[in-house]
């Protein structure tokens, strides 16, 4: 009787994808937390109650399958934000599910004229944040005159 073997599951860093970042993760056994995720990109301090998924689709395969009307592949999750069976040999997405309660609130105060102005200085700082945010988890691995000592450089205005 030949049994089948259970892949190893691999420790060590993947690289995971989201806009414009590309960052490696520590993995161990195969398995991350949405955690460590979000402490490097801040997704909810952006997009409170937010959920972060995994997947191996890249953006542009994320819309084909969209268009098509297929579900987006998700990597396992047990329990609700522990992603399972990363390997190490593959790069990864991060998705985000906005919270349907804080997203509505964002509208409803987007359609408030005099809001309007104040949502668009919020967003500027959220962002100012995520890329404060990134520059400081950056910053022991920072060379001077890189892109990111001046992404530092931006982010101390």
């Amino acid at each position: 009787k030949v049994e089948a073997k259970l892949p190893v599951a691999e420790s060590g860093l993947v690289v995971l994808r989201y806009s414009m970042y590309n960052e490696s993760f520590q993995v161990t056994e195969g398995k991350l937390c949405a955690g460590a995720i979000d402490e490097v990109y801040c997704l909810s301090d952006v997009m409170p109650g937010c959920k972060i998924h995994v997947s191996a689709v890249s953006p542009e395969q994320k819309y084909v399958l969209v268009s098509a009307g297929e579900e987006i592949p998700y990597i396992f999750e047990d329990p609700s934000g522990t992603f399972h069976g990363l390997r190490l040999d593959q790069e990864y997405f991060v998705d985000v599910t906005e919270d349907e309660a804080e997203f509505l609130k964002s509208q409803e105060r987007g359609n408030n004229a005099e809001q309007s102005k104040v949502d668009i200085a919020s967003r500027d700082a959220a962002h100012m944040l995520i890329d404060k945010c990134f520059v400081e988890w950056m910053r022991p691995r920072i060379e001077p005159g890189s892109v990111a000592d001046q992404l530092e450089h931006l982010a101390r205005r």
